[in-house]
């Protein structure tokens, strides 16, 4: 049951203030995903949680992305006329704060495995379904199917043109009624994460992290951040686009390269 009385709440905290992300002409021609970030709850779980159940019930894709702040999104919708339309309804009708990301614009960190550690997947195709027996592993793989063959395109997002992991991601939970965030970082605060690999079942997102150095008071300090996401289809084995192949396989998380670099996995379906 919706909470109204948080809703209110919430309306309180973000509504009537319209904030409207600039973009020119020409980032509007080359963009295609957009999402609106319809308000931030603070620390607040339960409002978030409120707030993107009302969103739903009033028909807009809606979304948690979590963290520290829990920010409930709208998306992804393919043209900024589409975001745009639903954000001024958002803020009329639902006196909602809204501002429209651009998130074919936000950073990707998907990178080439280093050489020698890394066995490229292998190709699925129709005949695959027979291999599975689960249900949910033979809908993501059927509706994989049309993306095999396309080429891989590091931040692509024209299925035509190349897809890259996130996106890969995001499309395939769209096509089950689950809205996600465009990168893979980001696609890590969503759902529940699961405490241990041994929990994974079918349709799991499983994520990969890569370790950087940057500069710190003239020392070199280490850092890790997300950089590849895949779905879980059973056995051990999960599905993706991966750069090195430049188009969409399956692999096994216990190949040497994804064993080491194996950081969680978050649960939505």
């Amino acid at each position: 049951m919706i909470n109204r009385a948080l809703i209110s709440a919430a309306s309180a905290a973000f509504f009537i203030s319209a904030t409207l992300a600039v973009f020119s002409p020409e980032a509007l021609r080359a963009s295609g995903i957009f999402s609106i970030r319809a308000a931030s709850s603070g620390s607040d779980r339960e409002r978030a949680e409120s707030l993107c159940e009302y969103l739903l019930s009033r028909g807009y894709p809606a979304y948690i992305v979590y963290e520290d702040s829990c920010e409930v999104r709208s998306g992804p919708y393919d043209t900024f006329e589409s975001a745009d339309a639903h954000r001024a309804r958002m803020i009329a009708e639902d006196k909602l704060a809204a501002e429209i990301l651009d998130e074919s614009a936000l950073p990707q960190h998907d990178e080439a495995p280093a050489a020698g550690d890394y066995l490229p997947g292998r190709d699925v195709g129709s005949s695959d379904f027979a291999a599975y027996s689960d249900s949910t592993a033979k809908k993501i793989i059927e509706l994989s199917i049309d993306l095999f063959g396309h080429p891989y395109k590091y931040g692509g997002q024209s299925v035509g043109k190349g897809i890259d992991c996130s996106y890969y991601v995001q499309r395939i939970f769209s096509e089950l009624s689950v809205r996600l965030p465009r990168t893979a970082a980001e696609q890590f605060k969503a759902g529940a994460a699961l405490s241990s690999e041994s929990d994974l079942r079918v349709g799991d997102l499983v994520f990969f992290k890569k370790t950087y150095w940057r500069g710190v008071n003239r020392r070199r300090v280490p850092y890790t951040r997300i950089n590849h996401v895949g779905i879980y289809i059973g056995d051990g084995e999960f599905i993706h686009a991966t750069i090195n192949v430049k188009k969409v396989t399956i692999s096994n998380l216990s190949e040497p390269y994804y064993l080491k670099r194996y950081a969680g996995a978050r649960r939505l379906l």
